[in-house]
């Protein structure tokens, strides 16, 4: 067995490179009897080619597609067939399409797919995370600047109550001092119960209330679950 013109003297487990370009096979017919024919058979390739009736053959095969063969020599004598000799080998495939080759380009296929979705993750989080601090800051900004406001507009309504029943007074007096209670105590929170903000909403619109009288209705609901 030649490859290139390299010879192969081990016959078992051959392993040829994809790249060769001529592979050649030399064997000896011998026989006393004309009428003894001989044949080969590149398997899976080929049906029985007749060699020639001399006492030395070769066949030589090119550009052979990756995979298994096997080449069996054999004879005919009288419709009879007899195998003297069999030679199985193999045409490696390139690299890049070998199964670990694809299973490395799979591995790092995965692996830069879940940087990627990691960064992209990331650059999420911290977007959502900024988007929160903002809308923090500005609620926060626009609680600094309503205080002073509702305050002072707050002492007006109540001064402008002074002579009216007293129970009236208590009450917006009391409305007043649990939503300043509830300000000065949540100022720093981000999040704080749904109930404690109704009630601090509640007692907000008691006191505009008492400012607005008939030109602010006020209609509450909230689900007891």
């Amino acid at each position: 067995v030649d490859v290139d013109g390299q010879t192969i003297e081990n016959l078992k487990n051959i392993k040829i490179p994809h790249r060769f370009k001529t592979l050649t096979f030399n064997w000896t017919n011998v026989s006393f009897d004309s009428s003894v024919e001989f044949f080969y058979q590149l398997a899976p390739i080929q049906e029985d080619v007749k060699a020639y009736n001399s006492e030395f053959s070769s066949v030589s095969f090119f550009a052979l597609q990756p995979g298994h063969y096997t080449l069996t020599l054999f004879s005919m004598v009288r419709g009879e067939k007899r195998i003297f000799q069999e030679i199985s080998f193999e045409i490696l495939k390139p690299w890049y399409l070998t199964l670990s080759f694809w299973s490395l380009l799979a591995i790092l296929l995965a692996i830069v797919i879940t940087i990627i979705v990691k960064i992209f993750n990331r650059r999420i989080r911290r977007k959502q995370l900024y988007e929160e601090k903002l809308i923090i800051s500005q609620l926060r900004a626009i609680r600094s600047q309503m205080n002073p406001h509702f305050l002072y507009n707050a002492l007006n309504t109540i001064t402008a109550e002074v002579g009216k029943p007293e129970q009236h007074l208590k009450g917006l007096v009391r409305a007043l001092a649990e939503y300043l209670r509830y300000s000065l105590e949540t100022r720093n929170e981000d999040r704080v119960p749904l109930g404690s903000e109704f009630e601090a909403v509640t007692s907000y619109l008691a006191v505009e209330k008492a400012r607005f009288r008939e030109k602010l209705e006020i209609e509450a609901e909230i689900d007891p679950d």
